[in-house]
């Protein structure tokens, strides 16, 4: 038989054979013709089964294999959610995103990660388990040139007040009368006053822009004639009536004041 028409509504056979089967109003549904078969619908084709079979590859409500899959045109998967996806060769994509961006993890495994395009982070970076973190750029920047993340390239340096490296959590043995805030051990750099005032004239000096280190003395270190770690260590010391910077000379615990630079505190406010 080379064709049946199939009236709307439903047939009950126990076998058809032909090489055209469609509805009356034109659709046709399957066709097979020098050892081709395609399947065609209006809109969707649906094939209900315990199990599905087609050559080398089965469907079924456990989920599905390919060994080769071909979709031509533009095609939308949807709710598509595989534990492990394999490609051999490139996926081209505009958007690679987890399920649920608001709560999943996107996780990549490999070997190495190669990323050949600038890459804009809008989130946070956290490295974990790392030692060592190696950077071939010869600079770096802190604080973008848009910081403040409004789109708009920033007009002058004021959005990175407060750029630098801060090691997180308080000092180890912190009174509980203490603000932890003001044991921060950082680096940052802080506009103050800014380089110039409105009229183009220079800040004085005690305003200008400034590394601010916070939380502890700064060292400057060097094996010494004897291969030793010498050090020169400039700390500040107050009390109610001093306010002092020491320079000291220090190998291992053993250290001795140079020089020490003192001044009446300034009264309190």
């Amino acid at each position: 038989m080379s064709e049946i028409l199939q009236p709307t509504g439903t047939i009950s056979v126990d076998k058809a054979a032909a090489d055209r089967l469609f509805f009356t109003n034109g659709s046709t549904r399957m066709l097979h013709t020098a050892g081709a078969s395609s399947f065609n619908a209006p809109d969707v084709f649906s094939a209900t089964a315990t199990v599905v079979k087609v050559p080398d590859g089965v469907f079924n409500v456990a989920g599905a294999t390919f060994d080769a899959l071909t979709v031509p045109g533009v095609t939308t998967l949807v709710d598509v959610d595989a534990t492990t996806l394999s490609a051999a060769g490139t996926i081209a994509t505009n958007t690679l995103q987890a399920i649920n961006t608001a709560t999943d993890t996107l996780v990549v495994n490999s070997k190495t990660i190669r990323l050949e395009a600038d890459v804009q982070v809008t989130g946070r970076i956290d490295v974990v388990s790392t030692q060592t973190m190696s950077l071939v750029d010869d600079v770096i920047h802190l604080g973008a040139i848009d910081a403040d993340a409004n789109g708009v390239t920033d007009a002058n340096d004021l959005t990175r007040d407060g750029a630098g490296i801060v090691i997180p959590g308080p000092p180890v043995d912190l009174p509980v009368s203490a603000d932890a805030a003001k044991f921060e051990h950082s680096l940052k750099w802080r506009v103050h006053g800014g380089d110039f005032n409105p009229d183009g004239t220079a800040v004085v000096p005690q305003l200008k822009p400034m590394w601010t280190f916070a939380g502890g003395a700064v060292s400057i270190a060097s094996p010494d004639a004897s291969s030793r770690i010498a050090r020169f260590v400039f700390a500040p010391y107050f009390t109610a009536s001093a306010a002092s910077l020491g320079l000291y000379y220090a190998v291992g615990a053993d250290a001795y004041l140079v020089q020490s630079f003192s001044t009446t505190p300034l009264p309190t406010l």
